[in-house]
């Protein structure tokens, strides 16, 4: 990163990110989306992050500079930079996937992004969810990468989306669930209540009846079955995680509770 923006940087943070301190200000965001997963926690979380959101979210671009940006975001050097990767890469597309939660969470307050373009990054990004690999939280030097709550994050926003239907909330139900029926990793850092955040407002829209739901849940019951006790243990604990998480968050479906905990009691050995 440029020592000027380095510093511009810092002074944006003592000064609450006001951004009437940055004279261009789109040439600073077209700066700061190539830094955006820099491996420094303090420069990515502290003063990338929180700056670049308030350039995004606070009409400083015009919808036309918006657009642009969200396909960088989507693109090879962002979102899928180095997909199927375990190293430092996995910075730049998690943190490419919380600002593409900053846009749609604009557009879902005002839009701009037509609706076919809409559609085609929602698959993009369910496509993105399937192929992440690496889902490691946080790590000691570099912080948090956290790729699947980032991921949930984007899933909020979608899941409150006019443009998408129930066979759409579907789609994004099911890749939920694959990603938490493996035994690759186990998570341990709130993957799953950011995840059920994101499932909690896609009812909320009722567009995804309670049966169908509950269908959903069941085929939990049903995953692989792994033959080394470690990574049956993984996976049974993360599915487990998720569906407790479920169990205190869909308190509509009061005619399906108990059904819910019959689904879930098999994974609490």
């Amino acid at each position: 990163m440029k020592e000027k923006n380095l510093k511009l940087l810092e002074e944006l943070k003592e000064n609450d990110f006001d951004m009437s301190l940055v004279e261009d200000k789109l040439n600073f965001t077209y700066e700061l989306l190539a830094c955006i997963g820099v491996k420094d926690p303090h420069h990515r979380d502290e003063l990338i992050y929180p700056a670049l959101a308030r350039l995004l979210y606070r009409d400083h671009l015009s919808d036309e500079s918006l657009l642009d940006i969200l396909k960088i975001l989507f693109s090879k050097s962002h979102l899928f930079f180095g997909i199927g990767t375990t190293d430092d890469k996995v910075f730049t597309r998690t943190f490419s996937s919380l600002q593409i939660a900053v846009l749609l969470y604009k557009h879902n307050q005002k839009k701009f992004i037509p609706r076919d373009t809409y559609i085609e990054y929602f698959e993009m990004f369910l496509d993105y969810y399937e192929q992440e690999t690496d889902l490691r939280g946080f790590l000691p030097e570099e912080g948090w990468a956290h790729s699947i709550a980032h991921a949930a994050d984007v899933f909020k926003q979608f899941a409150q989306a006019k443009e998408l239907d129930s066979t759409d909330l579907l789609k994004l139900l099911d890749v939920i669930q694959n990603k938490f029926m493996q035994s690759d990793y186990f998570f341990i850092n709130n993957e799953d209540e950011r995840t059920v955040s994101a499932i909690e407002l896609l009812l909320k829209r009722d567009l995804v009846e309670p049966n169908v739901f509950i269908e959903w849940m069941k085929k939990f019951e049903h995953y692989e079955k792994e033959e080394d006790y470690k990574l049956e243990f993984i996976i049974n604990s993360n599915i487990k995680n998720l569906l407790r998480s479920l169990y205190f968050r869909v308190n509509k479906f009061h005619d399906e509770i108990d059904e819910i905990l019959y689904i879930i009691n098999p994974f609490k050995k």
